[in-house]
């Protein structure tokens, strides 16, 4: 059975008119929405066919469009790399610090400041693992 005070709560949303409304179909046309589009299609351009893939191991270096190179990776995998790095300082830290007592302040400001080491590098990292 349906509660009858329920139904009064029910509102239906009015739709009418946004089919013939051309401000609700231009958001494709924006000029970022369409420069990312270009930058997508080029980026999967040269990583998905096989005449992209070429056009990067070409030795004459041609213009590439768009084109995140070996580099921009290497520094992304570098930038993951030395946060890993101090983690593990970090966490060898803590583990020095329980084994054993007398030591625990030192250790716990060492692991202090390795984390907020790891912090600062997830911070300049944090926009495509580039350093900023």
């Amino acid at each position: 059975m349906i509660n009858t005070s329920q139904l009064k709560s029910v509102a239906l949303l009015n739709f009418t008119g946004v089919a013939q409304n051309p401000e609700y179909w231009n958001w494709r046309h924006d000029a970022d929405w369409v420069e990312a589009e270009v930058k997508y299609w080029y980026r999967r351009f040269y990583s998905e066919t096989r005449t992209g893939q070429l056009m990067v191991l070409r030795p004459d270096k041609p213009i590439l469009y768009e084109y995140r190179g070996a580099d921009s990776l290497w520094d992304m995998e570098l930038a993951t790399i030395r946060k890993a790095y101090y983690l593990l300082w970090a966490v060898f830290a803590l583990l020095v610090a329980i084994a054993f007592l007398a030591v625990k302040d030192l250790m716990a400001g060492v692991a202090g400041a390795f984390s907020s080491k790891v912090l600062v590098l997830a911070w300049q990292t944090r926009k495509g693992g580039r350093l900023s």
